[in-house]
């Protein structure tokens, strides 16, 4: 799966990672916990566990694989 998972996220943050930071502002984080939200919500309506769900990351040439601080 690509992408970045929100755990890796907040390790980043939580590591005050400058990069990490400048990336996931507040609204950007609110984003992405409302995105999280979404997808659990109908993977449940559909009877399907959503335990790894991973948060895509634009990058130069389209969506890029995930490292441990993006």
């Amino acid at each position: 799966m690509r992408g970045t998972t929100l755990r890796e996220i907040l390790a980043c943050l939580a590591d005050r990672d400058p990069d990490a930071i400048a990336r996931y502002p507040l609204t950007a984080l609110l984003n992405v916990f409302q995105r999280v939200c979404d997808a659990v919500a109908f993977a449940h309506s559909r009877g399907i566990s959503a335990e790894a769900t991973a948060i895509p990351q634009p990058g130069p040439a389209g969506w890029v694989e995930g490292s441990r601080c993006p």
